[in-house]
């Protein structure tokens, strides 16, 4: 199975363990589930991970995320283009 997970339950996860978010890393950093991410996506999660009111070990969150990159899967996101111009009503 192919995922990607929102900033929240990364942070959720970490910060809860026992909870679902926190199995769902789990199963992320056991392979068993890919997580897809892009650099957009990491960026996001090293940004968020780093804030002081999570209280997290820079040295942690930094072995985290690249066990977590090595268990991703890199996409390229899709650029959306809306063809039809807006209403000029």
């Amino acid at each position: 199975m192919r995922i990607v997970l929102d900033t929240n339950v990364i942070v959720s996860g970490l910060l809860n363990p026992e909870g679902n978010p926190g199995r769902i890393v789990d199963l992320v950093l056991a392979g068993e589930v890919t997580l897809l991410v892009d650099d957009r996506i990491l960026g996001e999660y090293r940004t968020v991970l780093r804030r002081r009111k999570f209280g997290f070990d820079p040295a942690d969150i930094s072995d985290f995320l690249d066990l977590l990159e090595a268990e991703s899967e890199r996409v390229v996101a899709a650029v959306r283009l809306n063809r039809k111009p807006p209403d000029e009503s």
